[in-house]
């Protein structure tokens, strides 16, 4: 993982990596036929998990379920 929402409580965080290891570990190993597995040799995948939720403001005395 190379990046997280910044300013989101660890444990969150941590729901949410537990989640993209899940979803990766299910759609592994990839299996490709021989001219896509040539076509991709070498180059890194890229996969970005979008969560378009209305974030919540863990900022506010309270709100955060960590406390």
């Amino acid at each position: 993982m190379t990046y997280a929402t910044h300013g989101v409580p660890i444990e969150v965080r941590n729901v949410y990596r537990d989640a993209v290891e899940a979803t990766l570990k299910r759609c592994t190993p990839m299996h490709f036929s021989t001219g896509m597995a040539g076509a991709i040799a070498g180059r890194p995948i890229a996969v970005r998990f979008f969560d378009d939720r209305i974030m919540i403001d863990y900022s506010k005395k309270g709100d955060d379920p960590s406390k």
